[in-house]
């Protein structure tokens, strides 16, 4: 028979699971999300001169609405998508920064718990299409670094991918469209 301090105990440890598991997503999510960003150099970077590798090397001092917002700078955003980073910046830097501590989604009360596990649980599902977004928008990034180093260096990386990816960048591409390079002559 479960005590009322057992049933306590099991219903944070399964609160504490998810969140835990969503910080884990969220790590996946970031990393995939400035890997696809940062193949190609944002137009402040280009201007500066930033060699690749040090772009590369900033990236864990961006913040994910950094990376937003280079991703805004070279690409024109569906309105859709555009309202999806919204929303999942909004939530993410809530889930991150001070879920627990927001009035009504503590740790410390049933109810509390209750509410904070549906919170989760919508972020949660939020993270899993952002996940898939921006595995696709890595895939995307390769493949245009793949054209453009055939294109521009007569190099062919021989990345080939199956059916099932290359219809994830067709997805993607749908929801996105670069921006025209200015040029600077």
């Amino acid at each position: 028979m479960a005590t009322k301090r057992s049933a306590h105990v099991d219903d944070m440890q399964e609160v504490c699971a998810k969140m835990g598991l969503c910080l884990a997503m969220l790590h996946e999510i970031e990393d995939k999300f400035a890997k696809s960003i940062l193949f190609g150099l944002n137009e402040r970077d280009k201007r500066k001169g930033r060699p690749f590798k040090e772009v590369w090397a900033s990236r864990d001092e961006m913040t994910f609405g950094r990376l937003v917002m280079i991703m805004k700078e070279k690409w024109n955003l569906n309105p859709e998508l555009e309202e999806f980073l919204e929303t999942f910046v909004k939530e993410r830097n809530v889930f991150v920064h001070r879920l627990t501590s927001a009035k009504g989604f503590s740790l410390r009360s049933k109810r509390d718990r209750k509410r904070l596990e549906k919170r989760v649980d919508r972020f949660m599902e939020l993270a899993f299409v952002a996940n898939r977004l921006f595995t696709s928008a890595l895939y995307t990034s390769i493949d245009f670094t793949q054209d453009w180093l055939k294109k521009t260096r007569g190099i062919d990386a021989g990345v080939r991918f199956p059916a099932e990816v290359q219809e994830r960048i067709a997805d993607f591409l749908e929801l996105v469209d670069p921006k025209p390079v200015p040029d600077r002559r």
